[in-house]
Parts: C-alpha cells; structure tokens; sequence
C-alpha cells in the first residue's frame, strides 16, 4: 500500500511539472507578432516607412553583397538617412525594414515579437560628376574636384566630363 501511495504520488508530481511546463510554452505563443513596416520608399536619400504600432524602434538592415556583409543600423523614428550606413560608391543598394517589440524588463517577457522584415527597396548611388585638371608642369600630378559636366579644350583633344 505504501509503495502505491508512494507512486501516486510521483505519477501527480510528474504530470503537475508537465502541465506548468506546458503552460509556459501556450503563454510564449500569445505573444502578438508586430505588423511588418509597409510603404517603405526612399526620398531624397531618406527611407522612411509607416509607423508601426506598438514598435520600440526599427531595425534597418543594408543587405550585403559579395563584397560586404549586411550592415544593421537602429532608430526610434521610423526613418532613416541613407547617409547613416557611409555608402558613397556607385551602385545598386539594397534595404529592409524590421519593427522591434518591446520587452519588459519587471517580468523578463517580450511583450511583442518583432516583424518580419518587410519587402526589398532598391536605392541607386549614381557617379559623381567629376573632372580632372592636368597641369602640364607637373605631368605625373592631376587635380580632382567635383564639378557640373563641363567640356574642356585641351590643344587638340575635346574632354567632355558628366
């Protein structure tokens, strides 16, 4: 009899840490998922998006290519100068827009998970006009300096610089 007392009481002890284990995982799974950012454009080499509700800040992630890795950058706003990720080649750059939940820190419980990341924006750097002066005291030295396209006469070669 002792020995079944014993068992039972084992079998209720096992079954209770089930079920509170249980319950921790249906309380994680009602943890609302943020709206992912939408209306993501660039303007004036600002990208901004809508506000998302309930959203701490937003993580903005420029998406690497083969020669970088992705570059992630944080604001409160919901935008972001392009100016902030020091891109300044000539190319084709690609960006994402995340919206980051917040998190309480008195119960250590992420009150909202964070967005998916929302759809690809393409941002192009174009070449800077740029022409370069040629002093012909000093052969091997040349001037660089950013300019408007200009066409410049040089004894019998026509230069023209966009």
């Amino acid at each position: 009899m002792k020995k079944n007392l014993v068992f039972i009481i084992m079998i209720c002890l096992f079954c209770s840490l089930v079920f509170v284990g249980c319950h921790e995982i249906e309380e994680e799974k009602q943890i609302p998922t943020l709206s992912t950012p939408t209306n993501v454009f660039i303007d004036n080499e600002i990208l901004k998006w809508d506000y998302v509700k309930n959203a701490t800040s937003y993580s903005v992630v420029l998406l690497g290519e083969s020669n970088f890795s992705d570059i992630y950058k944080s604001t409160y706003n919901n935008y972001i100068e392009i100016a902030e990720f020091n891109i300044y080649m000539p190319g084709i750059y690609k960006f994402q827009v995340n919206a980051v939940g917040a998190y309480d820190y008195n119960t250590n419980k992420q009150k909202h998970n964070d967005s998916a990341f929302s759809s690809v924006v393409k941002f192009e750097r174009n070449p800077m006009p740029v022409i370069i002066y040629f002093n012909p005291n000093y052969p091997n030295k040349s001037y660089v300096a950013d300019v408007e396209p200009i066409t410049v006469l040089t004894g019998n070669t026509i230069w023209h610089f966009n």
